[in-house]
């Protein structure tokens, strides 16, 4: 842009124009210093835009570390306060469990015992009729050879 603003002024000037070579000139310097202004606007737009948004960013961080801070670490300390607590239970379980099986195993143990007694029992009970169906015979014989 510098080397067509040099070659216009050169043209101008070759022509013997002085007062328009002036005029172009003070124009010139108004472009440059309106250019150089609405640069520096925008500058100063960018850099509010970006301050704005760091500010935002700070106040966002701040509050996700506040979240952080009070929520999530407060719920991982209940949900590990649970897991303590279900950590108890399960123990007290196993133990109740175990204790369950110990009993669930004399009470197999006493029902075999009973169930060998009735064995017992019953192997007499059999005893007791074979021993009753032989005096019963026996009785008939003897009753049979008294009547003969």
């Amino acid at each position: 842009m510098r080397e067509n603003v040099k070659t216009a002024l050169i043209a101008i000037i070759g022509t013997g124009s002085l007062l328009i070579v002036i005029v172009m000139a003070v124009c010139l310097y108004m472009a440059f210093s309106l250019s150089r202004s609405f640069q520096v606007a925008q500058i100063q737009k960018v850099t509010e835009e970006v301050t704005s948004s760091v500010a935002q960013l700070s106040s966002d961080a701040e509050q996700l570390l506040a979240f952080v801070g009070n929520d999530v670490v407060a719920s991982y300390d209940m949900f590990d306060e649970a897991a303590d607590a279900y950590n108890q239970d399960a123990g007290k379980i196993d133990a109740l469990i175990s204790d369950f099986s110990a009993t669930s195993e004399e009470l197999l143990a006493s029902i075999d015992g009973v169930l060998d007694a009735m064995e017992g029992i019953a192997t007499a009970t059999n005893e007791g009729a074979e021993g009753t169906t032989d005096i019963a015979q026996k009785t008939v014989e003897v009753k049979s050879e008294a009547d003969t």
